[in-house]
């Protein structure tokens, strides 16, 4: 599978809603450094990993919840977006769908404020904004990301895309100056990270005064699993010299989720459709004429409203695919880790409910378009050997609020069950990508898996085939299950 990702400018992190980015890293080989500008190489081993691995990158999906400090003390900003992306024609370009809420919240928790849907897109050529407050949508005609940035920024959808992973400057240590120092390990989303400190320099201007750095001291979480960040932490210039327990809590903090890279996304619309009643402006505040409404397409309906496709035909039979690598699902064989969760109805369902039977598990969410494509193929599956012990369960996560899971799939007569809240639980199963699918087997143990939707040997037949290869895959993996002692 090929990975999707860009070159990374590390770290541009958002503060006061713009980006900061941080300078090159220079290659280094010596022991842990003491220095003041001393870089430590197992940091750079990691940011070049990173850079690696987006330099393949094509397209990704992520959730982001972005959490800022208010000028108050008392109150923050909270940004929880879906995040889809994809290379544009341009060099350096990338299409941005990014759809989520927006509010300020107390510290102390309690009522979300001034709650906002936050929407927004660029397909390449131009960027459109949702403005709920004053019911405008702004679209800019543009091909300069940092145009497309600071747009974007107008309706709080700049704060949630992780800019820093889609930036082109190469990491080739031509400022040097820049100290970078491993932390302990943490956990982001049950993934294990590593933790590099990034300090920016003193300046010396040319009466010989030692200035502040512009560039704020900032945090990366690498996940060990497969090098990318999953968490970035902006702090305030003073904590620079501070040792990790003097320097508070950071000014702005985004953590990814669910991240997934994949090769294409199939002629996802990166536009927004323009509600009734809204007014068009240009970014300056000039009207424009409105375009035609076109038709929604999935991706932009509401997740809980979207029709599932119609069941495919009769499945072709293909060879027994290739599992894909261990780093992308659990190898076969593996032990499926437990899990506790609760069903639509509050039901607690636990792994070992189902010891003895076959199981299928389908990570999926109502903002995930390829999970709802899948669902039919799935639901033929549930059909077919429901009643040969072997148990369909959807893995449910939803970051959205408002999104009903539970009457998606009543609308849609999805009838296998689900439980809720399986982010929880996504590291431990390495999802990587919704939706991901596995069959265990009677004794617990991974028989098959696989992340997303895929075309069969060949290629070719679009979504039907794709289904149709998803039906096949599943039906081999669990008829293997099956004759199994």
């Amino acid at each position: 599978m090929k990975h999707l990702c860009c070159s990374i400018a590390l770290l541009t992190v958002l503060v006061s809603g713009g980006v900061a980015a941080l300078p090159a890293v220079a290659q280094g080989t010596a022991a842990r450094p003491n220095a003041s500008n001393a870089i430590d190489p197992r940091a750079v081993e990691l940011v070049q990993r990173a850079r690696a691995v987006m330099n393949d990158v094509q397209s990704m999906t992520y959730r982001a919840e972005v959490v800022g400090n208010m000028p108050d003390g008392n109150r923050q900003s909270v940004v929880k977006t879906e995040v889809v992306a994809e290379r544009g024609e341009q060099p350096g370009q990338w299409k941005f769908l990014v759809e989520g809420d927006f509010a300020i919240e107390p510290k102390s928790g309690g009522r979300r404020e001034g709650e906002l849907d936050v929407r927004a897109a660029f397909d390449g050529n131009e960027v459109s904004v949702v403005d709920n407050r004053r019911r405008l949508v702004r679209i800019q005609e543009t091909k300069d990301p940092e145009v497309v940035r600071v747009t974007m920024n107008q309706g709080n959808a700049a704060t949630s895309v992780a800019w820093e992973l889609f930036g082109e400057t190469v990491l080739n240590g031509s400022d040097l100056a820049i100290k970078a120092e491993l932390e302990a390990p943490q956990t982001v989303d049950g993934l294990e990270c590593e933790v590099v400190w990034f300090v920016p320099p003193k300046t010396k201007s040319a009466g010989g005064t030692v200035h502040e750095s512009a560039i704020v001291p900032s945090k990366i979480f690498f996940a060990k699993r497969d090098g990318m960040p999953r968490r970035f932490e902006v702090y305030r210039p003073a904590t620079a010299g501070l040792p990790a327990d003097k320097r508070g809590e950071p000014t702005r903090r985004m953590t990814i989720v669910g991240l997934s890279l994949k090769s294409e996304l199939s002629g996802k619309n990166f536009t927004i459709d323009i509600p009734e009643g809204y007014n068009v402006t240009d970014a300056d505040g000039k009207r424009r004429a409105r375009k035609p409404k076109t038709d929604a397409t999935p991706e932009t309906k509401p997740a809980e409203t979207a029709p599932a496709p119609a069941a495919p035909a009769t499945p072709t039979t293909y060879k027994w695919p290739l599992l894909p690598s261990e780093n992308d699902v659990m190898r076969v064989g593996t032990q499926a880790p437990p899990f506790e969760l609760k069903d639509f109805d509050g039901k607690t369902v636990k792994l070992s409910d189902f010891k003895g039977k076959v199981l299928v598990l389908d990570f999926w969410g109502t903002w995930c378009p390829p999970c709802r494509a899948s669902m039919p193929a799935i639901q033929k599956v549930h059909e077919k050997y429901k009643d040969r012990g072997v148990v369909v369960l959807g893995m449910n996560s939803e970051s959205n609020p408002k999104a009903n899971p539970k009457k998606f799939k009543e609308d849609n007569k999805i009838t296998y069950g689900s439980v809720t809240k399986a982010e929880t639980v996504s590291g431990l199963y390495k999802v990587q990508g919704w939706p991901t699918f596995y069959v265990i087997g009677k004794d617990g143990k991974v028989v098959w898996g696989a992340t997303g939707l895929s075309s069969p040997p060949g290629g070719g037949g679009g979504a039907a085939a794709q289904l149709e290869y998803l039906e096949s895959n599943l039906s081999q993996a669990i008829d293997k299950a099956l004759e199994a002692k």
